[in-house]
């Protein structure tokens, strides 16, 4: 990541107003369940794109929801805030088998590789996307090595020589 990206990010994170694009990305296994704490009051609820895929309770507080996935697939979750303007949306794919804890360590060992993304797929964790530099090409290729399980459709930029 070049000097000014690194420096847009440290602003965003320092501010604390925008969140990581794969924060709103969730990757979740049927028979697990995630807490979500928000930042702000919520609208009473939130709005679930497919019901049959995430079932949503309340937690212990009124900023705190219980997520439950229910069967394989993909859906959008919608918290408002108590004014109606969106405060916060999230894409949840749910799968069979927990890959969701090697996604989360794919993306910890990848994170400043720009310009990519990775999810989980059936049964492989799949990185797409144009890779920008040489070094991050090596970096892929070697966390691809180390996963039997992960598939690399990344591709070099035509911008790199």
């Amino acid at each position: 990541m070049n000097l000014i990206g690194r420096l847009v990010l440290l602003a965003l994170f320092c501010s604390g107003t925008a969140e990581a694009a794969d924060d709103n990305l969730r990757t979740i296994a049927v028979g697990s369940v995630e807490v979500l704490d928000l930042s702000f009051e919520p609208a009473p609820n939130p709005l679930v794109g497919n019901t049959t895929v995430i079932a949503i309770q309340s937690g212990a507080n009124p900023r705190q929801f219980t997520i439950i996935p229910l069967k394989k697939g993909t859906t959008s979750v919608v918290f408002s805030q108590t004014d109606g303007k969106v405060g916060r949306k999230l894409v949840y794919n749910v799968i069979t088998n927990d890959l969701s804890v090697k996604v989360d360590s794919i993306r910890r060992l990848l994170f400043d590789v720009e310009g990519i993304t990775i999810e989980a797929m059936d049964d492989k964790v799949v990185i797409d996307g144009e890779l920008l530099t040489r070094a991050d090409r090596l970096r892929v290729d070697k966390v691809v090595g180390a996963y039997s399980e992960v598939l690399d459709l990344t591709i070099m930029s035509k911008l790199v020589r």
